[in-house]
């Protein structure tokens, strides 16, 4: 998507294209240190597109189903199926 003309800002872009559940103590750095237990956590993983006055820059493209699948995420959406909803 490129801006309107007379726009010479920028727009930032999050689009959500997975997700895993996993325990706190997987995603916080020494958690059993803060004597907490360890419950459930919910991690989303985005990617990023800059638009601009030049045309749109993306910045992260996220993981692959493959990649993904070996990790324990979820895949939502490719971040290629992404692109046309952006408008």
């Amino acid at each position: 998507m490129v801006p309107p003309e007379d726009d010479t800002g920028y727009r930032v872009v999050a689009v959500r294209v997975g997700t895993r559940t996993t325990e706190r103590s997987d995603v916080y750095l020494n958690y059993r240190l803060y004597g907490e237990d360890h419950g459930p956590a919910t991690v989303d993983y985005y990617f990023w597109a800059v638009e601009g006055p030049e045309g749109t820059i993306v910045v992260d493209t996220g993981f692959g189903e493959e990649a993904g699948r070996k990790r324990g995420r979820t895949l939502l959406l490719h971040p290629a199926d992404a692109s046309p909803h952006l408008a």
